[in-house]
């Protein structure tokens, strides 16, 4: 698995303190040839989290490696930090009482496993349940009703605490730790703390690409500073994926992930590599959750993503919009591809008119879904056209065109000398008998 695709913020880490002595240790091993278990993921269909082998990942990051041994399971973000918190007590680096710690107050600090009793919890951490029972006193003292200085805040790892400045919490009768460090190696000069500092704010992100599946071979990337839609469109994937994991589709600027160009490391390819890998590997999918360009998304939001691409030269950054109206007065940057949906008649015209006045290295038209008969005049405005099917989804069945309708797009595209492409989805072909007597 490419370490690019695993992600580790999502406060499934389990460990107080990354070990650099044990990281390099495990780097040096690993340049050597040294085989090591495959680190454990969950896969939620999006995303794959991190639930064992920090030590490991930050080993091979460190080693320059771009790929590592992974157990894949399927499972959510909780699924893996479940897993997580007892996953290291009978393997890898031993844990420290400050790694119990850890453990055990994020499933204190959960609204649903804090109802479990001290002995699950325990049994969930590998710990004994007199600590579970220590550290939930400690936390209640915090979280005291009406205390004017209460504070609750969100960590960096997704973690709620709720903090009374100046109020030392007793601590649980369990021995010392050593000095605390974050699961990042750029992190580990930086002392760890469950308290907001100032410093973290200021700190770059730790956000990368997300890897797209096999079937999308022209984008290997995908890139959601912005997720959040209201066209509304029944067949909307996205906003499944959306309600599934986060139980919303409100638009939503993320500013961390602005990193994210800078942070993903491109990948290296072998001398024999096809056409195909060596374009997609480089570009990336923006706003596959969004329509960042929809009459909703303030400006400020569309600027900072595309001051994000103008820094990050070596990625081809590929855009797409059901607003086609929005591009046309923006000075795109070379890196940058630029498309429009047409999945019905009347997106067509728009899509020929505002496509006439944009200046872009590389223009599109995307017709998937494509829901009906389109009526095209002229594509000469575009250099590429992706032709799909509707996949099906919560909201509306699956569909495919008829190839009458598909036949007709190819047609002027040809005429007009754009590139063709077929999604894996499209399954229209002719089907013509003859006449017979």
């Amino acid at each position: 698995m490419l370490l690019s695709q695993i992600r580790t913020d999502g406060g499934t880490q389990p460990r107080a303190v990354i070990d650099d002595a044990v990281v390099q240790e495990y780097a040096e091993a690993m340049r050597e040839g040294a085989k090591f278990p495959p680190v454990v993921v969950f896969n939620d269909g999006y995303d794959y989290w991190l639930a064992d082998g920090f030590h490991r990942v930050a080993a091979a990051k460190v080693a320059r490696f771009t790929e590592i041994d992974a157990d894949e399971r399927e499972g959510l973000r909780r699924d893996a930090v479940l897993y997580a918190m007892g996953a290291n007590a009978n393997h890898g680096v031993r844990r420290t009482n400050a790694d119990k710690r850890r453990a055990v107050t994020t499933l204190l600090k959960d609204p649903e496993w804090m109802q479990w009793s001290d002995r699950e919890i325990a049994r969930r951490c590998a710990v004994d349940h007199k600590t579970v029972a220590a550290l939930r006193e400690q936390l209640s003292l915090g979280n005291f009703p009406g205390d004017s200085r209460q504070v609750t805040y969100t960590d960096r790892w997704g973690n709620e605490s709720v903090m009374i400045p100046g109020k030392r919490q007793p601590e649980p009768d369990i021995e010392p730790e050593d000095a605390q460090y974050g699961d990042d190696p750029e992190d580990w000069d930086i002392p760890f703390t469950d308290e907001p500092e100032p410093q973290l704010e200021a700190r770059k992100s730790l956000a990368t690409f997300n890897r797209t599946n096999s079937n999308v071979d022209w984008a290997w990337w995908t890139w959601n500073p912005v997720t959040g839609c209201k066209h509304g469109c029944a067949y909307c994937y996205a906003r499944d994926i959306a309600n599934r994991f986060t139980g919303h589709f409100e638009p939503e600027l993320h500013p961390d992930r602005l990193d994210a160009p800078q942070n993903t490391r491109e990948p290296v390819l072998p001398s024999d590599a096809s056409q195909a890998d060596r374009l997609g590997s480089r570009c990336v999918f923006v706003c596959s959750m969004a329509d960042l360009f929809g009459a909703w998304v303030p400006q400020e939001w569309i600027d900072a993503v595309l001051d994000a691409v103008r820094k990050a030269p070596q990625w081809t950054f590929i855009f797409l919009t059901k607003n086609p109206s929005r591009l046309i007065d923006i000075d795109w940057p070379k890196n940058a591809w630029v498309g429009t949906t047409v999945d019905v008649n009347a997106r067509a015209q728009k899509a020929q008119d505002a496509f006439s006045q944009i200046d872009a290295s590389v223009r599109f038209l995307s017709c998937e879904p494509l829901n009906e008969r389109v009526q095209f005049t002229d594509l000469s405005m575009f250099d590429w056209v992706l032709i799909g099917g509707r996949s099906k989804t919560s909201g509306a069945p699956a569909f495919q065109p008829e190839w009458a309708w598909v036949e007709d797009i190819l047609r002027k595209a040809r005429q007009a000398r754009c590139a063709v492409y077929f999604k894996p989805n499209l399954e229209a072909r002719p089907r013509e008998y003859p006449a017979g007597e």
